[in-house]
């Protein structure tokens, strides 16, 4: 393609860009109007929930908040309470519109880029690939700060697509600021600075300083500090320490880079329902006094290097393994999953829409043949690699990857447009290379990574949601349609096991609690809430013992349950000082009425009752219950059915109990039952 394609009026630009937004943004309003009524879609959850209520303590006032920024989205709570003014949870609505108009305005932006690197042709295929793109229509949905990074490395990606003659210092000083506010939403694409820097020349050996470009490096860096100082202050000043921007960058990181990791966002299950307070808690433990959050993220960085440096062969195998998920054709989710949306909520999704099974290949097409197109397309290949190293580095997920897209699209309108070229030229013979190229970078994408249509955290998140509200029918239903999607998940039998205890429609509620519990555990024994539920069953049940043992697991797997399980541990040394004397004296006194009524059915299944769940000795308890006549029992409708809850107790313990004499992962010790 010629340099004349490139240039010429800039009418077809502006009508370009002004077109792709209008249909995108129009496109991702329609998407919207579906969901509303949606419980995924009206009330924040997961992260969401975090932004939403800071945006809502700005609105009453509180526009500093407090501590040190955890999650790297600073910038996004105030972007929030600016949409929604005072009209707080009504204008959630008006937040989703405002992002799908700025989604729309990103993809024009994208045509934009695609027209200044490669021309009109590939503009134009970038602006349709851009307004169809399917997980742009979903993520512009989401109360997630990814729209508003999105569209300010749009702009920035458009400011650099320019020759280097063109490179001004307002031009660098812009591209800075815009770099800055980017960061606040993903800190990882700083690491654009020094690519831009380099680009620009300052990789020029040091005993030619005048040919330095200095003055633009000085206005880049400035335009990012200028922009990301103000929150570095507010840490400094509101959470009493220095932190760029948030302090989870070393928790993420060892998220990504540890033994068990998978590549994907696995918060190990301790800190799973509170990384920011569980992750400092370990990091204070391991210093020996309280940590801060730049020495908790130093900590969880420096159990990152460790990994590296001890395991360098497993080390390299997972970012083999992440480098393929980053390729892989698969959406990843960590907020939602874009294809439960698609099978449950939104129809749009149904369409004939773009994925990233066709924009990958079309993408490493257009930068293999894009690289000699000038120094603008090879920085937006070198954007692109540096922002997909720094997925890598840490995880892969869906939204993590988003980024990358604002350079692959441009360069997939660019394959696009050479392949149409070829083919309306009909150069045959120079088909099969690019195609090559395509097939095979398809058949990576499809490597059997990850397993696919799990929709089982979704189905989890509205189990929680209905729990919120008080409906436990409805948080069952959704958390057995959690584990029909996935049995192996603990998270889902745990969350099961509480919501039968908190229903507790009859005695049956409560065994089927004990029994998800244990799956629970069975499946990871560091569920320290599955621990915690155990423990309230027994202290309902009177089983002093296995009720000390749980209580005890819980807390030392994650002390924040302190407060929860407040009430169990005021009651736990009247529960557990002299139970055994206690449970002697009660079979003392049934014996002595047996003695007077031989034979009695009631009294020997409470005999049977006390020696197997109180005193835990099951043999012993076992022997008793089966001692009773099977025509008392068949007398007995009550008693028949108490004695099948008995021994269906009985027989879980003897199939369960052993789990809770295992060593914790965290290395505390076995807290061994006494049990027979």
């Amino acid at each position: 393609m010629t340099r004349d394609n490139r240039g010429g009026s800039s009418h077809f630009s502006v009508l370009l860009f002004l077109i792709t937004t209008a249909i995108a943004s129009l496109l991702r309003v329609i998407y919207l109007l579906p969901l509303r009524g949606q419980v995924l879609f009206d009330e924040p959850h997961r992260d969401s929930v975090e932004y939403v209520d800071r945006a809502r303590e700005i609105l009453a006032g509180d526009f500093w908040g407090s501590g040190v920024f955890f999650h790297s989205a600073p910038l996004y709570p105030y972007f929030l309470a600016l949409v929604m003014g005072p009209s707080g949870a009504t204008a959630l609505w008006w937040v989703r519109v405002v992002q799908a108009l700025l989604a729309g305005i990103t993809a024009g932006v994208l045509a934009l880029i695609a027209r200044r690197l490669f021309g009109r042709a590939a503009a134009v295929a970038t602006a349709v690939m851009a307004t169809l793109y399917a997980p742009f229509l979903f993520y512009a949905g989401e109360l997630l700060e990814i729209t508003l990074t999105m569209f300010f490395l749009a702009v920035t990606a458009w400011l650099l697509a320019v020759d280097e003659e063109k490179f001004s210092g307002r031009r660098m000083l812009g591209v800075g600021a815009l770099l800055g506010a980017a960061a606040l939403g993903k800190p990882n694409l700083l690491l654009l600075v020094p690519v831009v820097l380099i680009q620009q020349g300052f990789a020029r050996p040091i005993l030619k300083p005048k040919a330095w470009p200095w003055r633009r490096g000085l206005l880049l860096v400035l335009g990012a500090m200028l922009v990301i100082s103000p929150f570095t202050l507010r840490n400094r000043i509101v959470g009493g320490d220095w932190v760029l921007i948030s302090s989870n960058g070393g928790i993420n990181l060892f998220i990504g880079n540890n033994p068990s990791a998978t590549g994907g966002f696995q918060v190990p299950t301790s800190m799973q329902y509170d990384l920011e307070g569980s992750s400092r808690r370990v990091a204070s433990q391991a210093l020996g006094r309280e940590a801060s959050p730049s020495e908790t993220s130093r900590f969880w960085g420096g159990r990152a290097w460790q990994f590296f440096k001890q395991r360098p062969g497993e080390a390299g195998s997972l970012l083999m393994r992440k480098t393929g998920l980053l390729m892989g054709h698969y959406e990843i989710p960590n907020h939602f999953n874009i294809y439960f949306f698609r099978e449950y909520l939104a129809p749009m999704l149904r369409w004939p829409l773009v994925w990233y099974t066709l924009v990958l290949p079309l993408g490493v097409l257009g930068l293999v043949f894009g690289l000699r197109r000038g120094r603008a397309s090879r920085l937006a290949a070198a954007s692109l690699l540096t922002v997909a190293a720094s997925v890598i580095l840490f995880f892969v997920t869906s939204r993590y990857r988003l980024p990358i897209l604002i350079w692959l699209i441009p360069f997939a309108g660019h394959g696009l447009a050479l392949l149409v070229g070829l083919v309306r030229e009909r150069r045959w013979r120079l088909l099969p290379l690019p195609l090559l190229l395509m097939v095979g970078v398809g058949l990576l994408m499809h490597l059997p990574l990850v397993q696919v249509k799990d929709y089982h955290d979704d189905f989890v998140t509205l189990a929680h949601y209905w729990g919120d509200q008080g409906d436990w029918d409805k948080s069952v239903f959704y958390n057995v349609e959690a584990l029909r999607q996935n049995d192996r998940s603990s998270q889902a039998w745990q969350n099961l096991g509480f919501a039968y205890t908190q229903r507790g429609q009859d005695e049956e509620d409560m065994d089927r609690a004990e029994e998800c519990l244990f799956k629970a555990l069975e499946l990871n024994p560091t569920e320290a809430h599955a621990y915690g539920n155990l423990a309230y069953i027994y202290f309902m049940w009177d089983r002093p013992v296995i009720f000390d043992v749980c209580l005890k697991r819980a807390l030392t797997l994650d002390p924040a349950l302190a407060e929860p399980l407040s009430e169990l541990r005021r009651f736990q040394g009247t529960k557990v000082n002299g139970w055994e004397e206690r449970a002697h004296d009660h079979l003392a006194t049934i014996e002595g009425k047996l003695a007077t009524r031989p034979g009695d059915p009631r009294l020997t299944h409470e005999l049977g009752r006390v020696l197997a769940l109180r005193l835990e000795d099951y043999e012993a308890g076992l022997a008793v219950l089966h001692s009773i006549p099977e025509e008392a029992l068949a007398a007995d409708e009550g008693l028949s059915r108490r004695q099948q809850i008995i021994l269906s107790r009985i027989e879980r313990s003897q199939r369960y109990l052993h789990l809770l004499g295992r060593p914790l992962p965290t290395g505390a010790a076995g807290l061994n039952p006494r049990v027979r």
